[in-house]
């Protein structure tokens, strides 16, 4: 599991993006369940693990809006997770070049590819420096 930190713009980039995601794949013309539970289980997960912290912190639902605070957050991921999530970054950002005056949820895409990116490689730098991973079964 990856500890990956992202502001909490950037964590509501993601889980609009994830919501997007599983609605798409719910009403697809081909089955696709499996993708769409695998994209359930991580929103939920993300989401959870948010309401928890917003609890323990004693933020209220009528409260400010915490979405946009600055603050961080840090959420496990799999390896799989992170490598799913960091497929969709690139292409948002790409699409979002032609709405100029969206300029700031590019730059929150942006950072959110760069955080993806970042512990996608550290967790890629972790299994090859484990003992068992240049072992060969036989």
């Amino acid at each position: 599991m990856l500890e990956v930190t992202l502001e909490d713009e950037e964590w509501y980039v993601l889980s609009n993006w994830l919501r997007e995601r599983e609605n798409r794949l719910m009403y697809a013309l081909r089955p696709k369940s499996g993708r769409w539970e695998f994209v359930h289980d991580l929103r939920r997960a993300i989401e959870r693990q948010q309401e928890a912290e917003a609890e323990s912190a004693g933020a209220t639902e009528t409260g400010k809006a915490t979405e946009t605070a600055g603050t961080t957050r840090t959420v496990p991921l799999s390896n799989r997770q992170v490598t799913y999530l960091s497929s969709f970054p690139r292409r948002r950002a790409r699409k979002l070049l032609l709405f100029p005056w969206r300029s700031r949820e590019r730059r929150d895409v942006r950072h959110l590819r760069a955080h993806l990116l970042e512990a996608a490689k550290q967790g890629s730098d972790a299994t090859a420096r484990s003992p068992t991973s240049g072992r060969r079964r036989g």
